[in-house]
């Protein structure tokens, strides 16, 4: 099954500057993302309303508010710890709501400050371990050709010659120096559906082909879609409607 990285496009039509949300000035900034405390490993429980987040320019200097956007990724020392997540519209939020989503999903209300003005916004936060939901046994793995030590798709793929046989094994591969650290999946199999996923190598998330479709078909922005050529997605347990 064919599924697409959701990445953000840097370079927007007469937009010079890109805009990412910064922390900085959520009420107990310091206490609420502090790293040391873990607590954005998993799902927060009656978590507060995060007001508010600013916009900041990481590519040049320049207007900080220069576009209001679907999605937002983080930047500065202040913000979330999330391995994967970001700062998305309601609009967004509600499209994905119609989705399949990965065990361990929240959307925490927040507020964005655009020109002067608070808009209602949302943390996306995935404390998904793809590597708990993938069938091993089914699922086989490749590695980068490149000789950097760093996953290069124009390099090509090598099938890796044995079978990786639970999570452990993965980690104590990635562990190693040499070829291993490149590590892959070819075919990922995994027991449920969803359409929405964080896999290891890709940059934000994994989607489904139906729900690259509807993103499209909203305009949601600032979205880079693009295939995932070098995995084939499998399922056991297949919700497409």
């Amino acid at each position: 099954m064919q599924y697409y990285t959701l990445n953000t496009k840097v370079e927007l039509p007469g937009i010079e500057y890109f805009p990412c949300a910064s922390g900085f000035q959520v009420k107990n900034a310091f206490e609420e993302f502090n790293e040391n405390n873990h607590k954005w490993n998993k799902i927060l429980i009656d978590p507060p309303l995060y007001d508010h987040f600013s916009l900041i320019s990481i590519s040049k200097d320049g207007p900080n508010d220069c576009i209001l956007l679907d999605f937002f990724l983080f930047s500065g020392p202040i913000n979330p710890d999330l391995k994967s997540g970001c700062l998305i519209s309601k609009k967004f939020k509600d499209l994905l709501s119609d989705y399949s989503l990965p065990v361990n999903t929240a959307f925490y209300p927040a507020k964005l400050l655009f020109k002067g003005r608070k808009y209602d916004y949302y943390i996306l936060h995935t404390a998904f371990d793809y590597l708990n939901e993938l069938n091993f046994e089914k699922s086989t793995w490749q590695y980068s050709n490149s000789k950097y030590g760093m996953l290069d798709t124009s390099q090509g793929f090598t099938e890796l010659p044995f079978k990786v046989k639970n999570k452990s094994h993965y980690i104590s591969l990635i562990e190693r120096n040499g070829l291993e650290s490149n590590l892959t999946l070819k075919e990922a199999y995994f027991n449920n559906f969803c359409d929405l996923m964080t896999i290891n190598d890709i940059s934000l998330f994994a989607i489904s082909g139906r729900l690259k479709n509807a993103i499209e078909s909203a305009e949601i922005l600032p979205a880079d879609l693009k295939p995932i050529e070098y995995i084939d997605f499998s399922f056991e347990d297949i919700k497409q409607t």
